[in-house]
């Protein structure tokens, strides 16, 4: 057994060594409530702790703007950040995730399609020219939120249903089909959102991955977004400064970021000049510049450069 695994890839000695730990333990052990994962725990406190404190730095000169008072976003997300952990604490001890692999998982999943929908209603909110966004009054959510944990419940589920069959190329694209291509493509149409989208479909396509001990296929995947990066790269250096194509245009931002630095570039270049005045260490926690009126939702799609 010893010499087999040796001359396995890692990833197939980790998803050989996985299988045989499942085998060997009782299900009565599996099914329990109960069991905190706490290294699991607390990477999950100390992500939220550094996002909270990113969140303070980076918006501290707009919520002083906004509210003359400069952690009005650090206060929406701390409560945000305390209802989160109060909720996976009670999934922790109370929900045994195992009784959600039958029809509990479609529930969950035709719900949160169904969350996508009320974009229509008039709790839809729009901002900045985008319907993403579910107004409750007290807080806003986006639906496509929803939609990736019915994908995880659903996605799961029906891995955990196929077993070993899950190597057939029809229950893999079913999967694929079901928890990625639908959803994703649902959320696309109705909130124009393609990033939730390539999110959604990659979900599905990873779970699968650490399940499926074939890499054959994704392999062949992974050649063709390659390909079709390429092609895009390619397309968008041939292509005019002056076309239509908001997201052509991005990419064009994004090969010649200093050619647009008042339109479509700015934000390219701005984020440029916040990693590059702050070098490999940075200028230090709630000293960028780049955050004051130059880069634009600084506490938000754009935290990274300020970070």
């Amino acid at each position: 057994m010893g010499e087999k695994l040796g001359r396995l890839p890692v990833i197939k000695q980790v998803r050989e060594a996985a299988a045989d730990r499942l085998k060997i333990v009782p299900d009565q052990k599996l099914n329990k409530a109960g069991r905190t994962d706490l290294a699991l725990f607390f990477l999950v406190i100390f992500l939220a702790g550094f996002g909270l404190i990113m969140i303070y730095s980076a918006s501290e000169y707009w919520s002083m703007k906004e509210s003359d008072y400069t952690g009005a976003y650090f206060k929406k997300q701390l409560i945000s950040v305390v209802v989160g952990l109060v909720c996976m604490l009670l999934v922790f001890r109370r929900l045994d995730y195992h009784k959600l692999k039958g029809r509990a998982a479609w529930i969950i999943y035709g719900l949160s399609l169904m969350s996508m929908l009320v974009l229509f209603t008039p709790l839809g909110k729009t901002v900045n020219g985008a319907t993403r966004w579910i107004n409750l009054g007290f807080t806003t959510v986006q639906p496509a939120e929803f939609v990736k944990l019915g994908v995880i419940v659903l996605a799961a589920a029906l891995i955990l249903i196929s077993g070993r069959g899950l190597r057939r190329p029809k229950i893999f694209g079913l999967i694929m089909v079901f928890c990625g291509v639908i959803p994703g493509i649902e959320v696309y149409l109705i909130s124009q959102n393609m990033s939730s989208a390539i999110i959604i479909m990659l979900i599905p396509l990873l779970m699968t991955f650490v399940a499926n001990p074939s890499n054959k296929v994704y392999m062949v995947l992974g050649i063709a977004a390659l390909i079709v990066c390429v092609a895009l790269i390619i397309y968008g250096t041939g292509a005019s400064g002056g076309s239509d194509s908001f997201r052509l245009n991005r990419i064009q931002a994004w090969l010649h970021p200093g050619e647009d630095q008042e339109g479509v570039g700015y934000q390219t270049a701005q984020s440029l000049y916040a990693i590059g005045s702050g070098g490999m260490f940075g200028k230090g926690l709630g000293k960028s510049l780049q955050k004051i009126r130059y880069i634009p939702e600084a506490q938000n799609d754009m935290i990274f450069a300020v970070i």
